[in-house]
């Protein structure tokens, strides 16, 4: 079984900064019960080790790389994930999803509500947006939302599930408008095609690949075939262990069910 003794204090604080306070020794002694998914739960109600929100610039490969989680909150209990796409743009190229992560991580904060997200991030692409980009980079982190930004597009990060070079042997279209396009079809090509809803299971292979071939411009904007996803990636990472070992499970039992059944229709 998976150890999931996770500190939420080691690696998330509160929105502004805050730490969380530790139980009392009293709450501490309370009965303790280690379900199958290996984390502790008192009185019944398990709060999770982290709330995370994402504001997605695209609307279907990156909460399509989260779905796992997202479809299956009962095996990720240390985890809550709420994903929030906004992939419309005002004049000029000027994606929505800034502006979006402001008013809505401003309306969690003057909420009266407990349950407060410990971390913001804008998962978006450097696509045609790289001034906009820039302009707002430095704006959205003073209010403690990170901007993760892969260049050109969100398969850069997929590709690294599967892929340890940095794009070894692509050719740059004439048309730089083209060089998305080109890069889909690429780690498409190069990967035989990733599917967005099942490259969560190799994210810890995807965070040390990415990082390896990680580089940034004098912005600080990761360079071409970049991504700094991996800093996301890193902080879910140990609260998805558990879930992911029983979903990995189940998948391996249906591809091994349909194998049988396949061989013995061909018998």
């Amino acid at each position: 079984m998976l150890s999931m003794e996770y500190s939420k204090g080691d690696a998330f604080k509160e929105a502004g900064g805050a730490k969380k306070t530790r139980p009392s020794s009293t709450e501490e002694a309370k009965p303790t019960i280690v379900t199958e998914l290996g984390y502790r739960k008192g009185d019944g109600v398990v709060p999770p080790k982290a709330f995370v929100v994402i504001f997605s610039g695209g609307n279907v490969r990156e909460p399509d790389y989260f779905k796992l989680v997202t479809i299956n909150p009962s095996l990720f209990p240390l985890l809550k994930l709420k994903i929030l796409p906004e992939d419309r743009y005002y004049a000029k190229h000027e994606p929505r999803v800034f502006t979006y992560a402001e008013m809505e991580t401003k309306a969690y904060r003057e909420s009266a509500s407990e349950d407060q997200p410990d971390q913001y991030y804008v998962v978006t692409d450097v696509d045609v947006f790289m001034p906009h980009i820039i302009a707002f980079k430095p704006r959205l982190e003073s209010q403690g939302i990170r901007m993760m930004v892969s260049n050109p597009c969100f398969e850069v990060w997929l590709y690294y599930s599967k892929r340890t070079d940095k794009f070894e042997g692509f050719v740059a279209p004439a048309n730089p408008d083209a060089l998305s396009s080109a890069v889909k079809t690429f780690v498409h090509t190069q990967t035989g095609g990733v599917n967005p809803t099942k490259a969560l299971y190799d994210i810890e292979t995807n965070i040390t690949n990415a990082r390896a071939t990680y580089a940034e411009d004098a912005s600080a904007i990761p360079s071409l075939f970049s991504t700094n996803m991996f800093v996301l990636a890193e902080r879910i990472q140990p609260l998805l262990q558990s879930g992911l070992a029983v979903l990995r499970k189940r998948e391996d039992a249906r591809i091994a069910f349909y194998n049988t059944m396949s061989k013995k229709e061909n018998s």
